[in-house]
């Protein structure tokens, strides 16, 4: 409809442009004989400017007709939109708009270069853009919420260009306090913070709080951390960068500082010293103390009473234990009623006993060097035990210790040069967490990024 009114317009103009000619070629003789010279040259001169006001139009109408071809040739092609559904890989989706095997295998090996599509997941999406004569021209891979593939077909369509394109993310800073009533995760979730935060806030007062014992009612959080969003939907949290705890051992605050000297970030306090220390206070991040360390116990299998020198810590079957501290294996197997055992030697004269494990991480064996929270092995119900549990045990030159009572020290202290860039950095954290408001977004820009930002969490 719109192209037979342009046609008609033409049409139109060029009719009124005749009856101009006509009306002018009648009367010249009489223009010519009644005006004057200069009236002559003023009236040929307006119709000069007409006419190339006509001209300018009809090259409007062109100009307009060859955009509508643009335009339309995009018409030309059928546009799918889809993801992947669970169990379904890439070719079997490409399968689905009938993209035959040999163009489907070309596609594949080309784009294997640059996605590991052993890492798709049911939700990925993408646009295949295809000729109505069935011929693939060019499609769009979204992997997760990172990646982003575009892939055009050459003219033989059995080749293909593929770069991947940034993607437009918003990363905010924002502040939350609250307080807790039950535990940590509930009152996490209270103002809306998802287990991955809460997890993270507990690891940064690993050395510090036992959040499963040392929680009480009236405790009060605030945290300062990354959230990223695509669009207007929020698709996962990254690092905290501050993290503030009152509880039964008074206040305890944390900033993340990150050394790019030396490649190395962590947690300090105001005063610059680490939030780490020598031991964890656990080797699980979740559990419930079942049993304490004492020197009289009455055994819930052998009916008898004997010492207990260390404490259990229940938890389910497959829970990740953690080191507690840097050392070396010195024994990783199996011991009458402990059943699967782990021992790691430490320095200053500590060993630590983990027992009754289901299995041992991978490349944990004797003489195996392991790091302060390595997932060293998993809770079990090995040997003598009535449930899954970890028997977790200390000893200090040759005795053992109660667990809840060694205390560590700061690992380390920021240098003064150090210390300097660490104080002039943590301003605006220390700012942000003594905000009155329980949930502020202090800061946001806009990335372009190709995939998880540094500090991601999920």
């Amino acid at each position: 409809m719109q192209q037979k009114h342009i046609i008609f317009s033409i049409y139109a103009m060029i009719f009124l442009v005749f009856l101009q000619f006509l009306s002018f070629a009648g009367n010249s003789r009489f223009i010519a004989e009644k005006m004057k010279e200069n009236e002559m040259t003023a009236y040929l001169q307006e119709k000069k400017e007409t006419i190339n006001e006509m001209e300018e139009f009809f090259q409007s109408i062109k100009n307009e007709k060859e955009e509508q071809e643009v335009v339309s040739s995009n018409y030309d092609l059928m546009e799918f939109y889809d993801q992947l559904e669970a169990g379904e890989t890439f070719s079997n989706m490409l399968a689905k708009y009938s993209i035959s095997d040999s163009i489907s295998q070309a596609l594949v090996k080309k784009m294997s270069g640059h996605v590991d599509f052993r890492k798709c997941r049911p939700g990925d999406k993408f646009k295949i853009s295809m000729g109505y004569d069935g011929k693939l021209e060019s499609l769009v891979f979204e992997r997760g919420d990172f990646e982003q593939y575009v892939v055009v077909a050459n003219k033989d369509n059995f080749d293909f260009k593929v770069v991947q394109e940034a993607v437009t993310i918003q990363r905010e800073v924002v502040k939350v306090s609250g307080a807790v009533e039950y535990s940590l995760f509930e009152a996490f979730s209270k103002v809306g913070l998802g287990d991955q935060l809460t997890l993270a806030f507990a690891d940064i007062f690993a050395s510090k709080i036992d959040f499963n014992r040392e929680v009480k009612t009236g405790d009060t959080f605030d945290l300062v951390f990354e959230r990223y969003k695509k669009g207007e939907q929020v698709i996962g949290y990254g690092r905290i960068l501050a993290a503030k705890y009152r509880g039964v051992n008074g206040e305890q605050d944390a900033f993340f500082y990150e050394d790019h000297e030396n490649n190395a970030g962590g947690y300090y306090d105001t005063k610059g010293e680490s939030k780490l220390t020598a031991f964890l206070k656990s080797p699980l991040p979740l559990y419930k103390i079942t049993s304490k360390f004492t020197n009289n116990r009455l055994h819930p299998v052998l009916g008898y009473s004997r010492p207990h020198l260390g404490i259990d810590l229940s938890a389910p079957v497959g829970t990740p234990v953690r080191a507690v501290a840097d050392g070396e294996v010195i024994f990783a197997g199996t011991q009458s009623g402990y059943g699967n055992i782990l021992i790691l030697k430490h320095d200053g004269g500590y060993e630590t006993y983990y027992a009754h494990l289901s299995n041992f991480a991978n490349g944990i064996k004797k003489g195996s060097k392991v790091s302060q929270k390595d997932v060293v092995a998993y809770v079990g119900m090995t040997g003598i035990t009535t449930g899954p549990h970890l028997d977790y045990r200390i000893k200090y030159n040759g005795n053992f210790v109660d667990p809840e009572k060694v205390k560590g020290v700061s690992r380390k202290v920021l240098v003064a040069k150090v210390k300097e860039k660490f104080s002039e950095d943590k301003n605006f954290l220390v700012n942000a967490i003594k905000n009155p408001e329980d949930f502020v977004i202090l800061k946001t820009e806009t990335k372009q990024l190709k995939s998880k930002p540094e500090g991601w969490l999920g």
